[in-house]
């Protein structure tokens, strides 16, 4: 690491709950650990809790979805433990998480990155006052930054744009060949043209416009097919909708995929 010391990082993240930050976290954490830094993950346990529990690094159990009763027992149990861990970044992943962090900085002077997962979220009433968006905010897209910047007025210096990469290498431009063969393992025809619909099933997603699609579109797009992988709390309701409906031939639900067919 050409002579620095390794970083000592608390993540305070919402839960190990299935979904895209979730997903985001895991490799985040698998990258800078891999790199030499030491890191550590608090929140509740959620539907992907095994997969954290895997990882070599420790999972401190708080409730960071409560409320203030909550949030203050969290910051108490966070207390503890960095008094014997120390760390050098408090790195947050909601706003509710971000206002334990700052409880936190009264006896451990860390500083606190917030990443904004989700922007043009409402500020109005209380929660303007109770969203902290940490002493440097990171945002993947230029959408978010902007929306600090007009709507919660945070300082330009204190924003990072850091867009979300894509490991190139996981993802190669497959051969006819390999099309063909993971379209028959989906029971996809050559003739199909395919839509694909990769997240978690809950809000804000808004999934279920793609059920729409696939039911205003069957007299024009007979040979559409729409695949929808991922899951989440919406999973059993939209299973019901295409029963109901009728879709069963024209979508499919994958469930979570890693890897996906190509």
């Amino acid at each position: 690491m050409d002579g620095m010391r390794p970083l000592r990082i608390l993540h305070l993240t919402a839960g190990s709950d299935a979904g895209g930050l979730s997903q985001y976290l895991l490799q985040l954490c698998r990258a800078m650990h891999s790199a030499g830094h030491k890191i550590a993950i608090a929140g509740e346990r959620g539907a992907w809790h095994d997969r954290f529990a895997a990882e070599p690094w420790p999972w401190i159990d708080v409730p960071l979805k409560g409320g203030v009763f909550a949030l203050s027992n969290a910051a108490k149990t966070l207390q503890k433990y960095l008094a014997a861990h120390p760390v050098d970044l408090l790195h947050t992943h909601y706003r509710k998480a971000t206002l334990v962090a700052r409880k936190l900085q009264r006896t451990n002077v860390a500083p606190i990155l917030y990443t904004l997962h989700l922007s043009h979220i409402s500020l109005g009433g209380p929660r303007r006052w109770l969203s902290d968006f940490g002493d440097h905010t990171h945002v993947a897209a230029s959408e978010a930054r902007e929306w600090l910047l007009s709507e919660r007025a945070v300082p330009e210096q204190k924003i990072s744009l850091i867009p979300h990469g894509i490991e190139i290498d996981r993802f190669p431009v497959p051969e006819e060949k390999t099309k063909l063969i993971a379209r028959a393992a989906l029971g996809l025809e050559e003739s199909y043209r395919v839509a694909l619909y990769v997240g978690r099933l809950d809000d804000p997603k808004n999934e279920g416009w793609l059920l729409d699609l696939a039911d205003r579109t069957r007299s024009t797009l007979p040979n559409l097919r729409v695949l929808l992988a991922g899951e989440g709390p919406h999973e059993a309701a939209l299973q019901r909708r295409l029963q109901k409906e009728k879709l069963e031939d024209r979508v499919k639900l994958l469930g979570h995929r890693d890897p996906m067919p190509l």
